[in-house]
C-alpha cells in the first residue's frame, strides 16, 4: 500500500526508509514527490509539519489512518481530524535518549557541575561545598509510559527508591504505584520528581503552587514532558524563593516548533538553581531512524489488519 510521509528528510534517510518498508509491504511517497494527496489511504506525518495538519488532510478524502512521528499530539487541532480517522502518536519511540538527559540534568543539579564550571571560569576554586548522592533516594516519576520506565530502568542502577503515578494505578513491584489521585504522596515523598506524562485537558497546569508546595524544600524537579503541565509563574516563584529547591527544563512554554520563537515570561535562565535545555532530550544519535522505524511498524500493523499501537484517546484532549 502506498503511505505519503509529510515530513522533512534527507537523501540518504528517504533511501533507508523507502528499503525497509518495502520489506514491510508499504510503498513510501514523500509529500515532494508528487502533487495529488486525495489517493493516500494512511499519512505518517512529521514534527514540523503538524501545524499544517489540517490543511492536509482536507486534501485527502480517502484518508483513514495518521501515525504522527511525534510522541505528544497535544499540539493537534482535534475538531479538523474526523472521528473516523484512526490517530497513532509515536509515543515510546524517543525513551531511552530522554531518559538519558533525564539524568544527565539530575546528576548536574546533585552535583553543582554547571555551577561549579560557572565559579571556575570566574577564578573561583570551591572545593568545601558538598554535593548529594543519589544512591537510595527516591524518585518520584510523574507518568509511568514508555520514558517513566526508562528513567525507572536507570534509577534501579543507582539503587534509587521509585515512587510512581501511571495512569492505570496498576500495582507492580516498585516501591510505590499509584494512579493521579494519589500524585501528592508522591510529590511529597520524593527527592527527585520526573514529569512524563503526556498534556492533556487533564494534567494541563497539574504542578501548581501548591503541588510546589508540598515537595520537599531541597527537592529536584525534571520536566521533559510539556511545558504547560507545570505553572510557569508558579514554578519562578516557587524556585525564586526556595535556592535550595531545584529545576532541570527541557521543554518551554513557548517554542519556535510550535510558537515560532523561543522567551519565557520569567527569567528562569537567570537563576542559580535552574538548568534548562532546548527541548533536545530526544536528539540523539540514531534516534530519528528508530523513530521512523517504529512509525513505519504501526502503519504496517495496520495496513495488514493486525493490533495497532498508541492509538489516540481524543476525550483526553477535547
Amino acid at each position: 500500500m502506498e503511505v505519503l510521509v509529510e515530513t522533512d528528510t534527507g537523501p540518504r534517510l528517504r533511501q533507508h526508509l523507502k528499503e525497509i518498508s518495502r520489506n514491510m509491504g508499504l510503498q513510501l511517497v514523500f509529500s515532494d514527490e508528487m502533487a495529488d494527496r486525495s489517493r493516500f489511504k494512511v499519512l505518517i506525518v512529521g514534527h514540523t509539519k503538524l501545524r499544517h495538519l489540517s490543511e492536509i488532510i482536507s486534501e485527502m478524502p480517502e484518508l483513514k489512518m495518521i501515525q504522527t512521528l511525534s510522541a505528544g499530539v497535544d499540539m493537534l487541532d482535534f475538531k479538523s481530524i474526523p472521528e473516523q480517522i484512526l490517530l497513532c502518536s509515536n509515543a515510546g519511540a524517543y525513551s531511552d535518549p530522554i531518559a538519558e538527559h533525564v539524568f544527565a540534568m539530575i546528576l548536574d543539579l546533585t552535583k553543582n557541575l554547571t555551577k561549579n564550571y560557572l565559579k571556575m571560569r570566574e577564578g573561583v576554586f570551591d572545593q568545601k561545598t558538598v554535593n548529594k548522592r543519589i544512591a537510595g533516594k527516591k524518585i518520584g516519576i510523574i507518568g509511568y509510559g514508555g520514558i517513566g520506565k526508562a528513567v525507572a530502568t536507570i534509577a534501579r542502577k543507582f539503587d534509587m527508591k521509585i515512587l510512581a503515578i501511571s495512569r492505570s494505578g496498576a500495582r507492580s513491584d516498585e516501591v510505590f504505584m499509584g494512579g493521579i489521585d494519589d500524585i501528592d504522596y508522591v510529590l511529597s515523598n520524593s527527592d527527585i520528581v520526573v514529569i512524563s506524562l503526556p498534556l492533556s485537558s487533564h494534567t494541563r497546569g497539574i504542578i501548581n503552587a501548591a503541588k510546589l508546595e508540598m515537595m520537599k524544600k531541597d527537592a529536584i524537579l525534571i520536566n521533559v514532558a510539556r511545558a504547560e503541565i507545570i505553572d510557569q509563574k508558579d514554578l519562578y516563584d516557587h524556585l525564586s524563593r526556595n535556592n535550595e529547591f531545584k529545576a532541570g527544563i527541557d521543554v518551554w512554554w513557548t517554542e519556535p516548533l510550535s510558537k515560532g520563537k523561543f522567551e519565557t515570561d520569567f527569567p528562569f535562565l537567570e537563576l542559580e538553581n535552574v538548568i534548562g535545555s532546548p527541548h533536545n532530550s530526544s536528539m540523539a544519535e540514531g534516534e530519528t531512524v528508530y523513530a521512523y522505524e517504529q512509525a513505519l511498524t504501526n502503519v504496517s500493523r495496520f495496513v495488514h489488519n493486525q493490533n495497532v499501537r498508541n492509538k489516540v484517546d481524543r476525550s483526553d484532549y477535547t
